[in-house]
């Protein structure tokens, strides 16, 4: 009895399997197929996308430390102090709001980010131009340079007409031989790089860059008054002992000399 009840389902089973075998298997139409078997896979981001993706987040990150107040510093003393042409920006980290103002930037920082920032040119050209202001359509032009400025750079004595120090050390110290008789040394007090220029006998005080006073609910930049009158008060130390500070102890200390006055920015002319 056992025998014949196995003997009959398996005949079932081979009458089943051969009536599936003559009739084909019906189309199966996407249309009506469940969104959840349908749906395409995430492909991961190509290398394109992921380079984008690191120029934007490092830039937003970057110019949410610094909103617009380095583009409203450069365009005041680009309108107000004649400084352009050919400008040079020693550790510059990402600040590409210098190629918002002037047309023609170099840029020199060691950090490994940076280098990574500048190797897509095409994407940070783009910011750089969604950025620009009346310019939009002006042609412009940057590089970078993964170099020390400590150490030589690849450009001949008297090559740019300006030349930016911004929270980077000692530049005037070891970049002023880069920059025209007639070029402009942009710098604040950061690292003492003033107090450098000022006891450098090649650079001369020709204006400083004092904050304006905004309204408390302003969101904008505060602007920058230009001031020519008087500027050696600019340059007098609070401390008493800064008064007799040198060039060797500036340099290896890298601190800012406290002034009397305090100002944004210090621009200076070569002899």
């Amino acid at each position: 009895m056992i025998r014949y009840i196995l003997a009959r389902e398996g005949d079932c089973m081979l009458l089943v399997a051969a009536s599936l075998a003559f009739f084909p298997s019906p189309r199966v139409d996407s249309n009506s197929m469940p969104c959840r078997q349908i749906r395409k896979r995430k492909l991961p981001p190509s290398t394109a996308e992921k380079k984008a993706r690191f120029v934007r987040d490092l830039w937003m990150k970057h110019n949410h430390c610094h909103p617009l107040e380095r583009a409203t510093l450069f365009r005041t003393v680009k309108e107000d102090c004649g400084f352009g042409g050919k400008v040079l920006y020693p550790g510059s980290y990402v600040d590409i709001h210098a190629s918002v103002v002037f047309d023609d930037v170099v840029y020199v920082d060691t950090d490994r980010k940076a280098k990574r920032f500048f190797s897509s040119p095409d994407i940070v050209r783009g910011l750089v131009r969604g950025h620009r202001q009346k310019d939009k359509k002006a042609s412009f032009r940057f590089s970078f340079h993964p170099n020390d400025y400590m150490q030589p750079l690849p450009y001949p004595d008297g090559f740019f007409d300006g030349l930016i120090s911004l929270y980077a050390g000692p530049i005037s110290e070891f970049c002023s031989r880069y920059v025209k008789k007639g070029g402009y040394l942009l710098v604040n007090k950061s690292h003492g790089d003033v107090a450098l220029a000022a006891l450098n006998s090649q650079w001369v005080l020709v204006a400083v860059l004092v904050q304006c006073a905004s309204p408390p609910s302003s969101t904008k930049p505060s602007k920058l008054a230009v001031v020519r009158q008087d500027l050696e008060s600019f340059l007098e130390p609070k401390r008493q002992t800064d008064k007799d500070i040198t060039r060797e102890t500036l340099i290896q200390s890298q601190t800012g000399v406290k002034y009397k006055k305090e100002a944004v920015a210090y621009v200076f002319e070569k002899k």
